[in-house]
């Protein structure tokens, strides 16, 4: 059965978000920071937030 439309929306954020926290990792990288103390909380949030996402999408998944 094909997700509703709330749900598809909510997958539709949490795919902006996850790319675009994506896009910032790589920017970093590309930057040579990706090891940098500064970064080290802001590395420890993203991670934080993918892992809410994840479990977000696999709620979502099994309501379907």
């Amino acid at each position: 059965m094909p997700p509703d439309a709330s749900t598809s929306a909510r997958f539709a954020i949490l795919r902006e978000e996850v790319d675009s926290i994506h896009f910032a990792n790589n920017l970093n990288w590309k930057q040579g920071e990706r090891h940098s103390v500064k970064r080290w909380p802001s590395m420890n949030a993203d991670r934080n937030r993918l892992e809410e996402i994840r479990r977000e999408l696999e709620t979502l998944k099994s309501v379907d």
